[in-house]
């Protein structure tokens, strides 16, 4: 089964149950009601999938629906270096530390929320089973062009075994993170093409399967949403992803219903609109030239992989 055809059969069954989210006449009841569960909210996702946007987003769009954000000081917080209770007791592990901030997340009528990356929960059961106690929603945010991600993962500087960040001269670069928020900067991945194509076909099936391991975990039914379809509400319809505003609202809605929220989509859109209007934006992906420092050689090892890989390229 490809990975297109279970993105689209996710999209036309939920968005089937779309029909009622228009509760604009009961907001207020549905607002209280739903601030009335503070069980964890977790995201899970992969490194480079847009988390750090997502989150921002999802957590605002949160509190429009009147919750409160109970915020630990980090929303990586299943990272052992940034996470303030478990570095204090590290031996009691991180289900524990991940435990107790649930509890006083609940204590203090706020809402615990923090990205997961499956391999963490994969590794460590024990940070499943402890938020599913606590009543956990989660929703799984990916990239469905694995392509971006691996690219990201090289010029962030994540150790790979597919490629190395490189200067506008081809020479190793070490600017990382740094090119984010430094528009100057000119950071290409160099890729290895052999490598580089069995990591996009492993994350590929990776995404297909991840929705039935959160469900072995103990979460109640998660929707998975794509990244490239939250982001869309930024640009509108491109030539490589034709979801536009209404696409992206309903990815929204999807990811905060994932949450147990009871979604008003009028509230969702305003939000996004508003974003539009003050906020700086993000432009919609460039061609893979501007990111790709061989990217003949890339080409070449996707054609022979097949069209599915072919697809990912934005020549």
């Amino acid at each position: 089964m490809s990975l297109r055809f279970v993105i689209l059969l996710s999209w036309a069954v939920s968005s089937s149950s779309l029909h009622f989210i228009h509760t604009k006449n009961n907001r207020a009841d549905d607002a209280l009601q739903a601030a009335k569960d503070y069980g964890p909210r977790i995201l899970i996702t992969q490194d480079c999938s847009g988390s750090t946007f997502v989150q921002h987003t999802a957590i605002e769009l949160l509190r429009a629906h009147g919750l409160n954000i109970y915020f630990t000081g980090t929303y990586e917080s299943l990272k052992p270096q940034k996470n303030v209770l478990y570095q204090k007791s590290p031996k009691k592990g991180m289900a524990d530390a991940m435990a107790t901030y649930a509890s006083r997340a609940q204590k203090s009528g706020g809402v615990l929320v923090f990205k997961a990356e499956p391999n963490k929960l994969e590794n460590d059961p024990s940070i499943a089973s402890a938020m599913v106690k606590y009543s956990a929603h989660a929703a799984h945010v990916y990239r469905s062009n694995v392509l971006d991600q691996a690219i990201c993962k090289v010029r962030d500087c994540f150790p790979q075994h597919f490629g190395v960040a490189v200067d506008q001269f081809g020479s190793p670069s070490s600017a990382c993170f740094k090119r984010r928020s430094d528009g100057k900067v000119i950071e290409k991945a160099h890729l290895k093409a052999e490598q580089l194509v069995q990591f996009v076909n492993e994350t590929m099936q990776r995404q297909i399967h991840l929705p039935a391991e959160i469900l072995a975990w103990g979460f109640p039914r998660t929707e998975s949403v794509a990244y490239e379809d939250l982001a869309a509400f930024q640009y509108g319809a491109t030539d490589y992803n034709s979801c536009d505003l209404a696409c992206s609202l309903r990815a929204w809605c999807r990811l905060l219903m994932s949450w147990d929220v009871a979604v008003d989509s009028g509230v969702v859109e305003s939000y996004l609109l508003n974003v539009v209007k003050t906020e700086t934006v993000h432009k919609p992906p460039g061609r893979h030239i501007e990111t790709i420092d061989n990217l003949h050689e890339v080409y070449e090892a996707f054609v022979k992989a097949g069209p599915e890989f072919v697809q990912l390229m934005r020549l």
